[in-house]
């Protein structure tokens, strides 16, 4: 006999690129393994069947996105023995409900390494104090900044300063630029920011500008969520650090499918779903080198060595100076020669190719200018000690940090 489907809704706040690809994870896990009827409780419609979590709703099961206002606590849930999974980001709102997130750690320690590496010495994080991930996030931030002997000015707002956490309606939009403009006043330049999203990040780069600070020259930022829409029609485009939101979408699918299949499993207390990295684009673009010359030399090379083979003869004729003269100079600034910088530059690039894309090695070799997926093996094993095939699987099976569970829940919690 055919399994009837479970009726499982997913409460959803807004229709932004992150939201999508999580539910896009949820449905997909469905379609795959789960025998759903799928349903959505939101003000925006997707095509499914239309849901409202009140106290007439009795389905199956619930993943929580958004739509805080909309649900009832945790208990009135476990009265009705209907389980949950709390994929909203807001860290134990709904006790004894197993949460899927992103991992705030790694997306500060991303930010960190990035930013600190420009050569710049103050950093700032931006992000509201009322929401639980975007101030763990930033005390995460913080000690990344001064374990590497530097300071990091905390700018959060309470609701009473900024009336919204993560989508700027237009009255929150003016709070929030007049709040920014008088931070980054108090501001010494040039300083690093991670804001706690790209709506953040966008509203944060339009106020510096209003006070006459540019980015990245005075303001070198770094969003979170990477969503294209936004990261490229801020001026300029703007660097963001991706989750893998589609993971946390699958991954809370499968939680709640084996609460609601299996009596008695114990789900995790706590999913982490790590980064897929950092995107580079014009809003970070800074480089702390006051001598001019190399400045050049390194923006040329960061802007053509992950596409095609950069040697360093291509870079000596964007410079008017002797090889040996390049060559002491290039080092006492960056602290690696021209040609270690470009090989860290392919690296890197074929890292992250690696993570995002499912595309063949071959395919990976070509699009980072190397002639042979054995020349991209041979090159790649040799910094990183692995093959390009091993370090996509250790990618895959967390050894990037990808999928992270801490604990395990009592049973009782499942109801």
């Amino acid at each position: 006999m055919q399994e009837s489907p479970l009726e499982v809704a997913v409460s959803l706040r807004s229709g932004l690129a992150y939201t999508m690809e999580i539910l896009h994870g949820i449905a997909d896990y469905s379609r795959q393994q789960g025998h759903w009827t799928l349903e959505v409780d939101s003000d925006l419609h997707f095509g499914q069947r239309p849901a409202r979590l009140d106290r007439h709703w009795r389905g199956d099961g619930v993943i929580l996105l958004g739509g805080e206002s909309q649900v009832f606590d945790s208990s009135y849930f476990r009265q009705h023995c209907i389980p949950v999974v709390n994929a909203t980001g807001w860290h134990d709102r709904y006790p004894g409900v197993p949460e899927v997130f992103w991992d705030d750690e790694e997306i500060a320690a991303t930010a960190a390494a990035h930013l600190a590496g420009l050569g710049l010495e103050r950093f700032a994080y931006f992000g509201p104090r009322v929401f639980p991930p975007s101030h763990e996030r930033a005390l995460a931030f913080q000690r990344q900044i001064q374990a590497r002997g530097s300071s990091c000015i905390l700018c959060e707002w309470t609701v009473g300063e900024i009336g919204e956490v993560a989508i700027w309606g237009e009255k929150a939009w003016w709070q929030a630029a007049e709040f920014f403009k008088q931070r980054l006043a108090r501001l010494e330049t040039p300083v690093g920011i991670l804001a706690n999203n790209d709506i953040t990040a966008s509203v944060l780069m339009n106020s510096g500008q209003e006070i006459g600070l540019t980015c990245p020259r005075d303001l070198a930022v770094v969003g979170f969520w990477n969503d294209r829409v936004i990261c490229e029609s801020t001026d300029p485009p703007l660097s963001s650090i991706e989750t893998d939101f589609y993971q946390v979408g699958f991954r809370a699918a499968s939680i709640l499918d084996a609460m609601m299949r299996q009596p008695g499993f114990q789900p995790p207390a706590a999913t982490r779903i790590g980064t897929k990295g950092l995107t580079p684009r014009e809003s970070s673009d800074y480089l702390g080198i006051q001598d001019e010359l190399i400045s050049r030399a390194v923006r040329f090379i960061r802007k053509n060595a992950a596409t095609r083979p950069l040697r360093v003869e291509d870079v000596l004729r964007q410079v008017p100076m002797s090889r040996s003269s390049f060559g002491a100079r290039f080092r006492k600034a960056v602290g690696a020669s021209a040609k270690e910088e470009i090989i860290r530059v392919r690296i890197q690039h074929v890292q992250r190719l690696l993570r995002k894309t499912d595309w063949s090695i071959t395919r990976i070799a070509e699009a980072a200018g190397f002639d042979s997926s054995r020349d991209l093996d041979r090159l790649f094993g040799k910094k990183t000690g692995m093959t390009p095939s091993a370090f996509r699987s250790s990618a895959e099976s967390g050894g990037e940090g990808v999928v992270r569970t801490a604990g395990r829940r009592p049973a009782s919690a499942n109801r």
